[in-house]
């Protein structure tokens, strides 16, 4: 009986357990930038792209150019803490960035946002996990978020000093996130990036009448030209 008892323990301890790690996920290391000066970092950025991986039925697959010009803010509030600020034109959004290991500083952690300004509910109020330096120049910078929530997003931003980029240095961040396992599914342009690109490329299966560019809601009049004209002008 008291084998019995211990395995029955055992076997709920275990059935608990893995159904724990199974509600967990921990993002994957993509082999951030290794040898970075943080404090080139620090200052104001533009996002040029914003480029989902995961998957998501709800999401068209492609590429769309948005109306908007989002910007992020990193600072620096010790040797191992930075903030980091995310500002569209409905919301703003601030967070504390925590450096685990000074010798891997592409690795950072976010516990989420601690106060924002949004005049609008978000999606991105609710990040919380991992950002990996990928890549960081003097001009421009690649960061890879990965949630560690139930929805498990996946997603990278394309930054720079000024509101554009050459098509060789897109090119050369885009072809390294691949490499990287970083796949696109949604690329978004932003800052007026790829203006030819004027609506999806690609759609599956429906027309998507509102967009979330992470932290706004986004109808179609913010995204450049609409459905009528672009098809018009394929005929």
């Amino acid at each position: 009986m008291i084998l019995l008892g211990l395995t029955l323990v055992i076997l709920h301890v275990h059935g608990v357990v893995s159904e724990t790690f199974s509600n967990q996920y921990f993002c994957p290391d993509y082999h951030p930038q290794r040898t970075l000066d943080l404090d080139q970092l620090m200052g104001s950025w533009y996002i040029i792209e914003i480029i989902h991986h995961k998957q998501d039925e709800r999401m068209v697959h492609g590429s769309i150019t948005l109306r908007v010009c989002p910007q992020i803010y990193i600072g620096r509030e010790s040797r191992s803490d930075l903030r980091l600020i995310w500002k569209e034109p409905s919301a703003t959004f601030y967070y504390k960035i925590r450096l685990d290991n000074m010798n891997n500083p592409g690795s950072w952690v976010s516990s989420g946002p601690h106060n924002e300004s949004s005049t609008a509910s978000s999606y991105f109020t609710h990040f919380t996990g991992t950002i990996q330096v990928m890549k960081a120049v003097g001009n421009h910078m690649a960061l890879t978020f990965c949630t560690t929530q139930n929805d498990r997003s996946l997603f990278s931003v394309l930054l720079a000093r000024e509101k554009r980029l050459t098509k060789l240095e897109v090119r050369g961040v885009n072809n390294m996130l691949q490499r990287r396992g970083l796949e696109p599914l949604l690329t978004k342009y932003t800052c007026g990036g790829c203006r030819n690109n004027i609506l999806v490329l690609r759609l599956t299966g429906k027309i998507v009448t509102w967009h979330r560019i992470i932290g706004a809601n986004i109808s179609l009049k913010d995204i450049s030209g609409d459905i009528g004209s672009q098809q018009s002008s394929q005929q």
